[in-house]
């Protein structure tokens, strides 16, 4: 790569001093209003190329930051919407043997706008690992929820005693998994600045 640029700055000189020689030599009552001229040339491609250059990475920083500023927006939205359902305290009932309930919150969340703005690459390293592990742990509890609903419905195979085991033990592992994307929620607000958890029950 070095290599070509070499040979052309290279070029570039030799036609330099080539014609600076030429000029000499032939008008050198021309001389001076040659370099003169080159010079106000070279100069003004270096004004403009710079101009140019600012221009468009401050258009791009716009850009970006319009973006970066719609999609924390939208992600907003869906958070809070996320949050209120993990703190809505409608979950479904299901009897033990003793014929006590044992409560889980049987809903399969969606994150459309978290893993877009994992992919827009317009956040930091922090809010982006803030961001996959809410996605992760959102990705498993829905896992989680499928898994139970399955096993509930095929309730005739087990016996009552190891049944309920396997049920308390999914159900353990959504109150898990519900904690960890409340407490991510919760983060991301800190790095972020913005209000996910604005809409809160009485609960």
């Amino acid at each position: 790569m070095r290599l070509p640029i070499i040979i052309i700055l290279a070029l570039a000189i030799g036609t330099i001093i080539f014609f600076s020689v030429l000029i000499k030599n032939r008008r050198p009552d021309e001389y001076w209003n040659w370099w003169i001229s080159f010079i106000a040339t070279i100069v003004s491609l270096i004004l403009g190329a710079g101009i140019g250059i600012y221009l468009f990475d401050y258009n791009q920083e716009r850009i970006k930051n319009y973006e970066k500023e719609r999609l924390t927006s939208a992600l907003e939205a869906e958070l809070s919407e996320l949050y209120s359902v993990l703190i809505s305290g409608n979950k479904f009932h299901i009897k033990d043997k003793n014929n006590q309930n044992i409560e889980a919150l049987m809903i399969n969340l969606k994150q459309i706008m978290v893993d877009d703005a994992i992919r827009s690459n317009l956040f930091d390293k922090d809010t982006t690992m803030q961001l996959i592990k809410i996605s992760r742990n959102i990705n498993i509890l829905d896992s989680t929820v499928n898994n139970l609903w399955a096993f509930l419905r095929i309730g005739g195979i087990f016996n009552s005693e190891y049944r309920m085991e396997i049920i308390k033990v999914n159900v353990a592992n959504i109150e898990k998994f519900e904690k960890n994307i409340k407490t991510g929620i919760k983060n991301l607000e800190l790095l972020l600045n913005r209000n996910f958890t604005k809409r809160k029950t009485n609960k």
